[in-house]
């Protein structure tokens, strides 16, 4: 083996196989394996070497990336994203900021290990952070993660192998019954948000799809509803209608004369506006005057914790227990599919339960009567009985 003499500053270390060729090794540092380069001359060896030794500048830069550095650039990329909400991209700079890089932040990038994210979340347990809140958070870290190893930052996304922590859903809030939803509709009557109550009751819609709504949208005189946007906030902060995320929350509702009415007065008496829910002209903000007049009234009625959310469960629950079928429900809601509306609210299906059994009893009912009636007959009584004609079924089922 022929070796050379003293190496051309920045060549690496070069030296001539027996075989006649040149073999020429880079280290690009310690604990790294070297990176082997060959050629029929030095001189193509050394040019190989060279631009070997430019390819990890980047790389060295990114080995010693932090954990905060790195969250900071993700930011600024989801951020850009036309697809992410803003209201999504909030809650990700929130979780960043707040506990994500207070515990993690001056980590290097290559070196965070699944201990190290446990014990954030444990440390953010004994601050008495909820279950949902540590699932957030390692949801955003995991997505953060996943987006460096694709880009080949790390080599694997070390939230993945942080188990998801648990969290103990609370009872959900919702009008159970026929009785709660009319002691809702009376508390709302003093409410300067009544109308904006009876659609979401009535139709199901998300919040955003109303406070979107612009009159061009409302068929009066059709008791139509058109879901075209959904209200978000821009990078400025100011709130604007957006097109949904999905094709099928654009959708047609059609409208109980209950919401029709509420709108048609809702109309002569607020400002003049295109938009249908406002505020001196602009559309209501998601938060603020909704959430605390829903909190106001629910305590009222004795349902703390009511949300807008609430309502549009109430609003699945109440179609379930009138047996309206799945699809109609999950099309009017603005779901993908049925699956996910079934996903989301079989525990309501209980109440259906409920309507289905009492129709059963009344159907035996119905056949006991019969069998009733004719055994009187036979035996010569004079029983007057109404029979049901043969095409009639009891009121419960005919519905």
């Amino acid at each position: 083996m022929k070796t050379t003499g003293r190496r051309d500053k920045g060549s690496g270390t070069i030296r001539q196989r027996k075989d006649g060729r040149w073999e020429g090794r880079v280290s690009h540092g310690l604990n790294t394996t070297p990176v082997y380069v060959y050629g029929k001359t030095k001189q193509h060896v050394i040019e190989k070497i060279r631009t070997e030794q430019a390819k990890p500048q980047a790389d060295n830069e990114d080995k010693r990336l932090t954990v905060g550095q790195w969250l900071e650039r993700w930011l600024e990329l989801v951020e850009s994203d036309a697809s992410l909400s803003r209201s999504t991209f909030d809650v990700y700079k929130h979780k960043v900021k707040k506990y994500i890089t207070p515990h993690l932040g001056a980590i290097r990038l290559t070196k965070l290990t699944p201990r190290d994210i446990y014990d954030m979340l444990d440390a953010l347990a004994k601050e008495k952070k909820g279950g949902r809140t540590l699932q957030v958070v390692h949801g955003v870290l995991h997505r953060a993660l996943e987006v460096a190893r694709k880009r080949g930052l790390v080599a694997t996304n070390r939230a993945t192998d942080v188990e998801k922590p648990r969290h103990k859903s609370r009872e959900r809030v919702y009008l159970r019954s026929l009785d709660e939803i009319k002691a809702f509709l009376e508390a709302t009557d003093r409410s300067p948000l009544r109308a904006l109550f009876i659609v979401m009751l009535d139709t199901g819609c998300r919040l955003g799809e109303l406070l979107a709504l612009q009159w061009k949208d409302v068929e009066e005189k059709n008791a139509i509803l058109h879901i075209r946007a959904t209200l978000t906030r821009d990078k400025s902060g100011k709130y604007v209608a957006t097109r949904p995320k999905t094709e099928t929350s654009v959708r047609t509702i059609k409208l109980p004369s209950s919401s029709v009415e509420a709108l048609r007065e809702h109309h002569k008496t607020s400002l003049a506006s295109a938009w249908v829910f406002h505020n001196e002209g602009l559309p209501l903000r998601r938060d603020g005057l909704v959430r605390c007049e829903l909190e106001r009234i629910g305590k009222s009625i004795g349902k703390p914790g009511l949300s807008s959310h609430s309502l549009r469960h109430s609003s699945v629950s109440l179609l379930m227990s009138l047996g309206v079928d799945l699809r109609t429900i999950q099309t009017r809601i603005g779901h993908s599919t049925p699956r996910l509306t079934l996903a989301l609210y079989s525990h309501t299906m209980v109440n259906a339960q409920d309507t289905a059994v009492t129709a059963l009893d009344d159907v035996h009912r119905t056949i006991r009567t019969v069998e009733d009636s004719i055994s009187g007959q036979i035996s010569g009584q004079t029983d007057k009985t109404i029979l049901p004609g043969k095409n009639e079924i009891p009121q419960s089922l005919a519905g």
